[in-house]
């Protein structure tokens, strides 16, 4: 397949590559060159989930989730 280069450099991946490697807007690819080739390769995911969770849940587990420092020593605390 061929794409040109638009303005600043900018290509447009084909979509049917695009749907192959599941690739979406804001994913980040790989930049190589190999000889006088150019690769892309997909990076790290670069998509987030974000579940929702209840404050009541949130509440339980106030406390026990520790923030900086060490964990373990953290939670033996509140178990001794």
């Amino acid at each position: 397949m061929r794409v040109q280069v638009q303005k600043r450099g900018q290509i447009t991946i084909p979509k049917k590559l695009r749907e192959r490697l599941d690739l979406s807007e804001g994913d980040i690819l790989d930049v190589e060159l190999e000889g006088p080739r150019l690769v892309l390769t997909p990076g790290a995911p670069s998509r987030v989930i974000l579940k929702v969770v209840p404050a009541r849940v949130l509440q339980e587990l106030r406390g026990v989730v520790a923030v900086g420092g060490d964990a373990l020593e953290d939670s033996e605390k509140l178990y001794d």
